[in-house]
C-alpha cells in the first residue's frame, strides 16, 4: 500500500501549488441539472460493476436485525405482522452470504433509510446506498477498486453538466494516484495542527476538511480505523487488534464518501467479535424497548407480556446473526468490499457546500415537520381539504 508519512510536508508548505488548493464551492444547479448529473452517475456505476465482473443482488426494504453502518441509534425498528424488524440500511451481509454461495464478486442497490438527528450540509435519513463486496479483495485491492469507480464516474461527467470549472477540478484527481495515510498517520497530522484527538475518536467535518486541505483539496483515504469503530464482521489488524483492516474515502466538500473494509473470514472470531461489541448490546436493548412498545398499543385481553415479548425479540435478533454466522462459516473464505453513498458522491462531484443541493427531493429530519405544529387540517391543506 502506498502511505503517506505521518511526518509528511510542513502544514504550511502544501505539496501541490496553492493556486491549486480550496477550491470555492459551486451553486445548485436546476432540479433538472441534477437529476441529469444524478442518472449518469447511477449509470456509470452499474456499468463499472457490471464490467468488473459484479453480479447484482436484490434487497428488501427490512432486514431482521439493525443493520447500522455506525450507530444502532440511528435504525428504524418496524413492526412486521407483530414481529420486531428493521428499515434496512445496508445490503452487506446479504452480499456476504451470495459470496458464501459461490459468487466471486455481487453488489447491490437500496434506499438507506437512518434515524438521522443531525441536520446540516453533510447527513440525510434517506439517501441511495450502492455496496460492494469481492472474493479475495485484500485492502490494497479495495482502496484501488474504490479509486478506479471514482475516476470511471469523473470522467463520464463533462462540462454540459458540471461546467467548465467543475470538470477542471476533477481533471486534477484524475491523474495522481490518491494519498492513502492509516488513521494513527492522519490523527498526527491533526494534532500537529492544532487538534486535541485521541485514538478512537470518529473524525469530524472540520478533521477531514483540515486533511482534505493536507493532501491538496483532492479525495484520500484513511486506512486502519479503530474496530472499535467499525462493523464486528470487519477484520482486525494482526499487527495491532486496536486497528482495523478498513478504510474510507473521503473527498472535499462531502468527506467520507465510500467506507469498506477486509471481513473476517472465521465465523467463530466473527462470533466473538460479535458478542463483545457496542452493537449486538444496544441491538438488544432495542429489541427489549420495542417489545415494550408493542405491549403498550395492544389492546383486550390478549395483551402480551412484555417480558416476553422482550425475549422472543432478542432471540430472534440471535438467531438472525447465528444463520449469518452459519452461512458464512460452512467454508471460511477471503473477502472485502465497500458501500458508497451516492448523495455524498453528488456533493462532491458538484462542488457543493450542502448534501440537500446535489439531490432531487432531499430528506432529512425536518422533512415532514409541520411548522409551529398547531395549524388546523384546513391550513394545512391550503383550504381545499383531502378527501
Amino acid at each position: 500500500m502506498t502511505a503517506v508519512s505521518a511526518a509528511g510536508p510542513h502544514p504550511d508548505q502544501p505539496s501541490v501549488p496553492r493556486s491549486a488548493l480550496f477550491t470555492a464551492p459551486g451553486r445548485p444547479r436546476p432540479v433538472a441539472r441534477r437529476l441529469a448529473i444524478h442518472n449518469r452517475v447511477v449509470r456509470r456505476i452499474r456499468r463499472f460493476l457490471e464490467d468488473e465482473g459484479f453480479n447484482e443482488v436484490p434487497v428488501g426494504a427490512l432486514a431482521p436485525v439493525g443493520d447500522a453502518c455506525e450507530a444502532m441509534d440511528a435504525s428504524f425498528a418496524v413492526d412486521h405482522h407483530g414481529n420486531l424488524a428493521f428499515a434496512r440500511q445496508s445490503g452487506q451481509q446479504v452480499l456476504d452470504r451470495m459470496l458464501a454461495r459461490g459468487f466471486p464478486a455481487v453488489w447491490c442497490e437500496g434506499e438507506s433509510l437512518r434515524r438521522e438527528w443531525k441536520v446540516d450540509e453533510r447527513h440525510l435519513s434517506g439517501f441511495k446506498l450502492i455496496e460492494a463486496e469481492r472474493r479475495d479483495l485484500d485492502l490494497d485491492g479495495l482502496c484501488a477498486l474504490q479509486e478506479r469507480l471514482l475516476k470511471a464516474v469523473a470522467l463520464d461527467l463533462g462540462a454540459d453538466l458540471l461546467g467548465g470549472r467543475h470538470v477542471t477540478r476533477l481533471d486534477r484527481m484524475l491523474r495522481p494516484e490518491h494519498p492513502r495515510v492509516t488513521y494513527r498517520e492522519a490523527l498526527a497530522i491533526l494534532n500537529r495542527r492544532g487538534f486535541a484527538m485521541p485514538f478512537g475518536e470518529d473524525l469530524h467535518r472540520d478533521a477531514e476538511a483540515a486533511l482534505c486541505r493536507w493532501f491538496g483539496d483532492v479525495p484520500f483515504f484513511i486506512t486502519h480505523l479503530p474496530a472499535a469503530l467499525k462493523p464486528f464482521n470487519a477484520r482486525r489488524d494482526p499487527a495491532d487488534p486496536a486497528q482495523s483492516l478498513s478504510v474510507e474515502y473521503v473527498t472535499p466538500f462531502a468527506g467520507e464518501t465510500m467506507d469498506g473494509a477486509v471481513r473476517e473470514p472465521d465465523a467463530a472470531v466473527m462470533r466473538a467479535q460479535l458478542e463483545e461489541s457496542d452493537h449486538l448490546r444496544r441491538l438488544l436493548e432495542r429489541a427489549a424497548a420495542f417489545a415494550a412498545a408493542q405491549a403498550a398499543v395492544a389492546r383486550g385481553k390478549d395483551r402480551p407480556d412484555p417480558d416476553a415479548l422482550a425475549r422472543r425479540n432478542r432471540a430472534a435478533v440471535r438467531r438472525a446473526y447465528a444463520d449469518y454466522l452459519q452461512e458464512c462459516g460452512r467454508a471460511p473464505f477471503d473477502r472485502g468490499g465497500f458501500g458508497l453513498g451516492v448523495a455524498r458522491l453528488l456533493q462532491y462531484l458538484q462542488g457543493l457546500d450542502s448534501i440537500k443541493d446535489a439531490v432531487v427531493n432531499p430528506t432529512d429530519r425536518t422533512t415532514f415537520a409541520v411548522v409551529g405544529g398547531d395549524e388546523d387540517e384546513d391550513a394545512a391543506t391550503g383550504g381545499a381539504g383531502i378527501a
